[in-house]
């Protein structure tokens, strides 16, 4: 809260050479003022992008399992290791690799979560798969109580089901055992740089 005769705090700059876009609200900020802006955040976007997505997938790394042999985030880095393996494009590993980050904020909707988070670096195809996956993988679980087997049959003939349908059957349900090849984060470290630091597109909502 500002106090009367004190100068009001700053936020401070991202880098050197930064300007300051000052204006009481964003009704007054100039046409040059929101190139500055623009360009500053983009450059700030740049620098932190990798760091930040990969904040959110390595909080999993100390989870436990939920019974399963093998961890939420073990599962991701085999499920990564085996499309590196496979020779995918690099888009499509960091997307398989990443297919389960929003999983501990919202497990019933981890699928959109991973979709929002990761759309503007990956082809419309990954986005896709991101955000059915969940759907597609009950096909998987003919057991489970809750199971919709016969959910996926909604959206066949979608130019991206067989590849949702491959991505489960091939990466998802498959990389749950401890047997897996699993490698080490860093060797998706320069991969994942190279995804993230690329210009976002823009994603129609």
């Amino acid at each position: 809260m500002e106090q009367t005769g004190l100068a009001p705090l700053l936020a401070p700059l991202g880098g050197a050479g930064w300007q300051r876009v000052v204006a009481p609200d964003l009704e007054r900020v100039s046409a040059e003022g929101w190139l500055t802006l623009d360009r500053q955040r983009a450059a700030w976007l740049e620098s932190v992008r990798p760091s930040t997505i990969m904040a959110l997938f390595t909080a999993a790394a100390d989870h436990p399992s939920f019974g399963y042999e093998t961890t939420m985030y073990e599962h991701c880095m085999r499920a990564g290791t085996r499309a590196l393996r496979d020779g995918l494009a690099e888009e499509t590993v960091a997307a398989i690799l990443l297919h389960d980050i929003g999983y501990a904020l919202g497990p019933q909707s981890h699928g959109e979560l991973g979709a929002l988070i990761l759309a503007p670096y990956v082809s419309e195809a990954n986005e896709w798969m991101l955000r059915h996956h969940q759907i597609f993988i009950d096909v998987h679980s003919a057991t489970h109580p809750e199971a919709e087997r016969e959910g996926r049959e909604a959206y066949r003939g979608h130019p991206h089901f067989e590849w949702t349908a491959t991505f489960c059957e091939r990466y998802d349900q498959s990389t749950v055992a401890a047997k897996d090849e699993a490698l080490p984060l860093d060797a998706f470290t320069p991969l994942l740089n190279r995804v993230f630091a690329a210009g976002p597109r823009r994603v129609r909502p």
